[in-house]
C-alpha cells in the first residue's frame, strides 16, 4: 500500500523465505527478550544470560537482514541523509570498531552489574546489542549493492576471524580474573 500511496517505482516484492527470514528474526527478538527466557536471564542463569545475547548479536541480525526486501532499502537509499547514514555505519571499519567497543563497553563490571540491576539500562544494553550486531553483520550479507559488502573469499574470511579477536579477549580475562568481577 505505501508503494502506490507514495509513487514508489519498484514494487516489493520479498518472497516467501525473505518473509520467513523476517519473522523469524522478530520471532527471535521475541523469545529472547520475554519470559521465560528474559526472566531466567535476568535473575537466575547466567548461561540463559548469555544464550539471550547470543540470540540477539548473532541469530537475528543475518535473519533481519535476508528478510529486507532489497527494492524497500534501495529506495529509503534514495534519501542522501539515510543513504550517507547507511554507507557510513555499515562501513566494515565502522561496523567492527562500534560492534566491539558496544560489547567491551558493556562487559566493564559497573555497567554490566548496573545493566543488571536497573531495568531501563538493561534494555538499553539490548538495543545497543541489537543495533551494533546488524552493523556488524551488514558487511558479510548486505542485501544490495549500494552498501559495502566483503567479497566472498580470503578478505572475508580474515574478517570474520579478526572480528571474534576482541571477545575473545575479553572473555579470557572474565574467565582467568581471580576475583569476581560481577556482584550480580
Amino acid at each position: 500500500p505505501a508503494r502506490k500511496r507514495f509513487g514508489w517505482g519498484e514494487e516489493v516484492r520479498p518472497g516467501w523465505k525473505r518473509a520467513t527470514s523476517w519473522v523469524a528474526a522478530v520471532l527471535v527478538i521475541f523469545f529472547s527478550l520475554n519470559v521465560p527466557l528474559h526472566e531466567w536471564a535476568d535473575g537466575y542463569l547466567f548461561t540463559a544470560h548469555m544464550v539471550q545475547h547470543i540470540l540477539l548479536m548473532m541469530i537475528m541480525p543475518p535473519l533481519l537482514i535476508w528478510g529486507l526486501p532489497p527494492g524497500l532499502i534501495r529506495k529509503a537509499l534514495e534519501l542522501r541523509p539515510v543513504y550517507l547514514a547507511g554507507r557510513g555505519l555499515t562501513h566494515p571499519v565502522v561496523a567492527f570498531m562500534a560492534s566491539n567497543l558496544v560489547f567491551i563497553f558493556w562487559h566493564f563490571p559497573h555497567w554490566y552489574n548496573l545493566a543488571l540491576m536497573d531495568h531501563t539500562v538493561h534494555i538499553v544494553q539490548h538495543l545497543s546489542f541489537m543495533v551494533v550486531a546488524v552493523m556488524m553483520w551488514w558487511p558479510i550479507m548486505a542485501p544490495v549493492k549500494e552498501l559495502v559488502r566483503i567479497p566472498t573469499g580470503p578478505l572475508l574470511m580474515g574478517w570474520i576471524f579478526l572480528f571474534g579477536i576482541p571477545g575473545t579477549v575479553v572473555s579470557a580475562l572474565i574467565t582467568l580474573s581471580d576475583q569476581v568481577l560481577y556482584t550480580w
